[in-house]
């Protein structure tokens, strides 16, 4: 009977446990981190932003005014730019019926100020500026400290495989160095005699090895370091070897083709003797066919995902299984 995904993947989690536990940690630098998993999460050291501050340039002030007549006239008493400390001599002299500041994007807001107007909606006039109230509401254009995150947040969680935006994320509050998984080792090959090389002249009933050039693109993304193998031929010493070889290297192989009903039976047979393989019918469609287990040498051993030959089997097997 097919067996299904859900006890599937729980078998593979299970299976592959000790091996998850035993793979150890080590700190790089943030730039290094792109496609590394995450050993820990990521706690927010401090609150971004880490001020109120405004999203616009314009002039704070303070919203009691709104309740004014129409037109509103302020004074500007000063000036305020981003990354410039608050000024305490400017909130001294400050009247929130009277005055504003004028104010650069990302400047933090003066703590009597709690709304900023864009200066393309005011008129300059050499005593202060003038604005119609009707265009404006209380809190408009502020980015309160903490909006995007509190201090104490998880922001990025243990396991995360790390992405440009995360990257950003991670800078943002300070961080020059995370906490990442060591690398594992991934040993791939195709399997098949009729898998032809490309560049190579195909005979009639071949086909040109696309399965790898998918598993390149995929195991990629994850960050992994590779060992291709290329194609290995139906052939059960060249199985053997290399087999044991990609053991012996890595961590984990992957294979394409060579486990559905009616392949060589000596691939099968070669994969069971070198270690503990099962071969699974799935609940799936594409990629019914697969084998997981784990090959040993008198060494070492790694686990081994045998996928069909399919090439969108290839890739749903691995995104559902391999990845996860």
């Amino acid at each position: 009977n097919a067996l299904q995904i859900d006890i599937a993947k729980e078998f593979m989690r299970s299976y592959t446990h000790d091996f998850r536990i035993k793979l150890g940690d080590e700190v790089i630098p943030l730039e290094a981190s792109l496609g590394r998993i995450l050993a820990s999460p990521i706690i927010a050291n401090m609150n971004v932003p880490s001020a109120n501050n405004s999203a616009m340039d314009g002039y704070a002030f303070s919203s009691i005014i709104l309740s004014h007549p129409s037109p509103i006239q302020l004074t500007v008493i000063g000036k305020q730019m981003a990354g410039q400390a608050p000024q305490q001599d400017l909130l001294d002299q400050f009247d929130p019926h009277l005055h504003c500041v004028r104010i650069m994007t990302g400047a933090v807001m003066p703590v009597c100020c709690d709304t900023v107007i864009p200066q393309e909606w005011v008129s300059v006039k050499p005593q202060g500026i003038t604005f119609d109230p009707a265009k404006i509401a209380e809190g408009e254009n502020l980015r309160l400290q903490g909006e995007d995150i509190r201090l104490g947040d998880e922001v990025l969680p243990a396991g995360r495989i790390l992405r440009p935006s995360d990257l950003g994320l991670i800078a943002s509050m300070g961080f020059a160095t995370v906490q990442v998984k060591q690398r594992i080792t991934v040993a791939y090959f195709s399997t098949g005699d009729e898998v032809s090389p490309l560049g190579s002249e195909i005979r009639e009933g071949a086909l040109f090895d696309s399965n790898r050039y998918t598993l390149l693109g995929m195991l990629t993304q994850l960050g992994v370091q590779l060992i291709d193998l290329g194609i290995v031929r139906d052939d059960p010493v060249a199985l053997r070897e290399v087999f044991s070889a990609a053991a012996n290297q890595a961590d984990a192989i992957i294979t394409s083709g060579g486990v559905s009903v009616g392949e060589a039976d000596f691939t099968k047979s070669i994969m069971q003797d070198l270690g503990d393989v099962a071969f699974w019918t799935l609940a799936i469609k594409p990629g019914r066919p697969m084998a997981f287990g784990k090959i040993n040498t008198t060494d070492s051993s790694a686990v081994l995902f045998g996928l069909p030959g399919n090439p969108v089997a290839v890739m749903v097997t691995f995104y559902q299984f391999v990845q996860d």
